[in-house]
């Protein structure tokens, strides 16, 4: 169950789901009132790191999308754009 869950991300990045990332990604640090800085240090990577997700150059692994939602206290599906709801 959770190798496929994992796969499910790993694609759903693949095939287009990186633009929802990053606009997610900046309305949820907009709302929580964090960083990038903050998040960087949170996720353990670097700021430039998060500036790269934030403005979709780059994308995050599976292991950093998790930890992620984690920080942002939602799920990696909404992060992702499989869901409408965090």
């Amino acid at each position: 169950m959770v190798k496929e869950k994992f796969f499910i991300i790993v694609c759903a990045i693949v095939i287009g789901m990186k633009n929802k990332f990053n606009d997610r990604l900046q309305s949820l640090l907009r709302e929580k009132k964090l960083s990038q800085k903050d998040l960087a240090e949170k996720v353990n990577v670097s700021q430039a790191c998060v500036t790269y997700w934030v403005k979709g150059e780059k994308q995050p692994t599976a292991e950093n999308i998790y930890n992620t939602a984690k920080v942002l206290d939602t799920t990696a599906d909404y992060l992702l754009g499989l869901s409408e709801y965090d």
